[in-house]
């Protein structure tokens, strides 16, 4: 997803990464790849100008013969290889309609963490991963915040409606609004003093059924 963004707009990781002078690590499927993963990385570096490509993270790697392969084909690019991360079948995460499966639905989620922690940190060599971070240049202004919706809102925050972001919520706390939570899958319903309600994204179609009962 590096350079995707909204149609005919900015606002990609790579615009990111480009405005604040990142590096980027490049994370790649490998899966059923031999030679082919060399075009595909070459492809990302040299797509655009003006981007730092610090190194790739090969993921989904079968076999220490299939590793070979990939790291041979990939020598003549001069792209480090940061990490390899082995297939894994515990580690698949399910998607859904529009994104993924949100963490607060995995019932076996710090095992999942612990896995994956496990996994990447086997041949990552994340010393280097931590020191390629380079500071962001140049002078920055404080984002520009939603302005409270009104001087005390009802916020909706439950698995139906959990995309709120919290320095948004934060800014209105400070701004001398009065921010309470309730849950409409829960059959609760906003304070009746409120003169606002916020609803945030999430996947309420996928509760429907409850949610129109209530």
């Amino acid at each position: 997803g590096l350079f995707d963004g909204p149609q005919g707009a900015r606002g990609s990781t790579a615009d990111l990464a480009q405005d604040l002078g990142l590096p980027i690590v490049l994370v790649l499927d490998a899966s059923h790849q031999a030679q082919s993963i060399a075009a595909l990385a070459q492809g990302f570096a040299n797509f655009r100008q003006g981007l730092t490509f610090a190194g790739l993270i090969l993921n989904r790697v079968a076999s220490d013969r299939h590793a070979d392969i990939l790291t041979a084909a990939l020598a003549p690019l001069n792209l480090p290889i940061m990490g390899i991360v082995r297939r894994n079948d515990s580690l698949h995460w399910p998607s859904i309609h529009l994104g993924l499966m949100q963490a607060q639905e995995n019932q076996e989620l710090e095992s999942f963490i612990e896995s994956a922690s496990l996994g990447v940190a086997r041949e990552t060599n994340l010393d280097k991963l931590l020191t390629i971070g380079s500071e962001v240049s140049g002078e920055s202004k404080p984002p520009s915040i939603l302005p409270p919706l009104g001087q005390k809102i009802a916020v909706a925050d439950d698995i139906a409606f959990s995309f709120s972001y919290p320095h948004i919520l934060q800014a209105w706390r400070k701004s001398g609004a009065e921010v309470t939570l309730f849950s409409p899958l829960k059959n609760e319903a906003p304070n009746p003093d409120s003169d606002a309600v916020f609803l945030p994204g999430g996947y309420p179609e996928l509760h429907a059924g409850l949610l129109a009962q209530n």
